[in-house]
């Protein structure tokens, strides 16, 4: 209300009769007028302080629960409730969201959307620190599951948006903008150099390009890991001439199946030169480095025929030929390479000689390679050998035959495996009870260990409550090992809980969870068989499991077989609205099955 008037007001009002009634109207006018001045003040300082002590108190609980994760003290496998919630809520985390019974998981989803919110530069060096964990030289345990954190953190980044943010990421990649200590630099520049994958900010292509060129092997193997997502046209040149002096095995690995996938997104629009630069470059790499590298050679050369490949797979016979010599574990011939080679020869020849000769190959080759050799311009028809994808001799563990040449059979011993297994199978081998599971395990293991052959190398794992192996590592598969293999399966007992996680780990050698490396074992291919759902180890939630072996497995390239001897009839997933009586609401039954398919092997649930 103006002066003027106000001051008018209260002349009129003191001339007149009803005095106390227009006071009364004053006092109101004047109670008024302070409101509309007081809602008439700017209230954005107010907001935007409150909005920056929200954002320091979601940087301390980020940075607290990155050391607090790093020393130990965090265990992401707990259902636990975390014991303070109210942080998230001075966080800025929306009050719905924190729920009752929010587990560690939980906590860390909500305060990496609440970074993802506040979209500044100390929010997005948190993003990639976490988005290192794994990618750096910190010694993890079963207990932080890294994989886990390092893909909530990276699935966090891909959903920034402003142009600041992916800048400062980008800075990060080239390696002008250090983030964290000195012991994670190295590890957030690779996970930038990653994030830019899927941000693809201006300049991304450029800096990408510069790490394949890097000293460190982490830093080639990210980029490369980018490109192969970002699946850019033109990136076959760079991707080809890194590959040519790449040393280290996982990053050949990367730049091999980044070639891989960035030639299918583009096979009908690549010039045909450049397709034949960058095949002509992973057969020259054929035989540089390791079976594993060897392998993910000839996945891609089977889907990019070129008439080079044919001599060079017959190298990779030679050099994995069977042979009676005594050698070691580490250098025996790939049964595994072996049998893949000779497959995409016969795709890529018609031709039908056995893995086991290469001679013959090489003969066949010497007197069709002449100028005018088409490749087979459909696969032939398939032999007894090239049906059954195996090349050793009869044998199998219930039904799948081994065919690499390092071999670990993984059994469970469990209080369980003492039930009769009622199927079709059984039924038909005895009349009366059916036999127990571990009859029928002891059964199918004697007969897959004398089918080995004799240049194959073996090892038996148990597991219940604890794992153990057999022998301290692979033994050759000759009669005196195979004998003594056999009184070992005769005394096997049953016992306590299911602890799959141990059985693996023991299998698998696996040491390091730091993204890239490979097992500490020598193992090409792993027989799982179990009969229900893990209960106890270091991990028991099938998720984790799951995704620990994918991760681990990503550059090992381990065949892993899983036989389920449970329940024939068993949904994957408990209906909405039921409590699962399994761990991480996967049944025991999908699990050894995603166990199968996401390892390249087979599932067995015998009827």
């Amino acid at each position: 209300m103006a002066p003027a008037k106000l001051a008018g007001l209260v002349t009129n009002g003191l001339r007149a009769d009803n005095a106390p009634r227009m006071i009364a109207r004053f006092a109101t006018s004047l109670l008024l007028a302070l409101g509309l001045g007081a809602l008439a003040l700017p209230a954005q300082p107010r907001q935007a302080g409150h909005h920056q002590d929200q954002e320091r108190e979601l940087l301390r609980t980020l940075g607290r629960w990155i050391d607090d994760y790093r020393h130990g003290k965090l265990d992401l496998r707990s259902k636990d409730p975390i014991p303070s919630p109210g942080r998230l809520l001075r966080a800025g985390v929306p009050r719905g969201a924190v729920g009752n019974h929010l587990v560690r998981t939980g906590e860390l989803g909500l305060l990496l959307e609440a970074a993802v919110e506040a979209d500044s530069e100390p929010a997005i060096r948190a993003l990639l620190r976490l988005a290192g964990v794994g990618l750096d030289r910190f010694r993890y345990r079963a207990r932080h599951v890294a994989p886990l954190v390092r893909t909530m953190a990276e699935r966090a980044l891909a959903k920034v948006r402003s142009g600041a943010a992916r800048a400062m990421v980008l800075d990060c990649a080239l390696g002008m903008t250090p983030v964290g200590g000195d012991d994670e630099r190295l590890a957030t520049r690779a996970a930038a150099l990653r994030a830019l994958g899927q941000l693809r900010p201006l300049g991304s292509s450029k800096a990408l390009r510069q790490a394949l060129e890097a000293a460190e092997a982490s830093l080639r193997l990210a980029a490369a890991t980018a490109l192969g997502q970002r699946c850019d046209a033109d990136a076959t040149t760079p991707l080809a001439a890194a590959l040519q002096c790449e040393t280290d095995e996982a990053s050949r690995i990367g730049l091999i199946r980044a070639l891989h996938e960035v030639l299918e997104a583009h096979e009908g629009t690549l010039p045909t030169r450049a397709i034949r630069r960058s095949v002509q470059t992973v057969v020259a790499s054929l035989g540089r480095g390791t079976w594993r590298g060897d392998l993910a050679a000839v996945e891609l050369l089977s889907r990019f025929r070129c008439r080079e490949a044919v001599p060079a797979l017959i190298g990779v016979l030679e050099r994995n030929a069977p042979s009676d010599k005594r050698r070691r574990r580490d250098v025996a011939p790939s049964g595994l390479l072996r049998t893949r080679a000779r497959e995409v020869l016969v795709e890529l020849t018609g031709a039908h000689h056995a893995a086991e000769r290469p001679d013959a190959w090489r003969a066949w080759w010497e007197h069709r390679a002449t100028p005018g050799f088409r490749l087979a311009h459909e696969p032939p028809p398939p032999d007894s050998q090239a049906r059954a994808g195996r090349t050793t001799a009869p044998g199998g563990f219930f039904g799948v035959q081994p065919i690499g040449t390092r071999v670990v059979f993984v059994i469970d011993v469990s209080r369980s495996m003492r039930d009769p297994y009622r199927s079709t199978q059984t039924a038909s081998i005895q009349h009366g009870a059916p036999p127990g599971k571990l009859d029928i395990a002891k059964r199918e293991l004697r007969k897959a260990i004398d089918g080995l052959p004799a240049d194959a190398w073996f090892n038996i794992v148990l597991f219940s409550t604890d794992a153990k192996a057999w022998r301290r590592d692979l033994v050759r598969a000759d009669p005196m090992h195979k004998k003594a293999a056999h009184l070992f399966i005769k005394k096997l007992a049953t016992s306590a809980a299911t602890n799959l996680w141990g059985g693996l780990e023991t299998a698998l050698g696996i040491e390091s969870w730091r993204y890239g490396d490979r097992y500490s074992s020598h193992v090409e291919e792993v027989f799982v068989l179990s009969d229900g759902a893990p209960t106890v180890g270091d991990l028991v939630d099938p998720r984790h499991i799951l995704t620990a072996i994918g991760e681990t497995n990503r550059f090992a390239g381990v065949r892993i077989h899983a036989v389920y001897l449970g329940a024939r009839i068993e949904p994957a997933t408990m209906p909405l609205g039921m409590q699962s009586p399994w761990p991480g609401g996967l049944s025991p039954k999908e699990m050894m099955r995603k166990l199968a398919q996401e390892n390249g092997g087979e599932f067995v649930c015998p009827r």
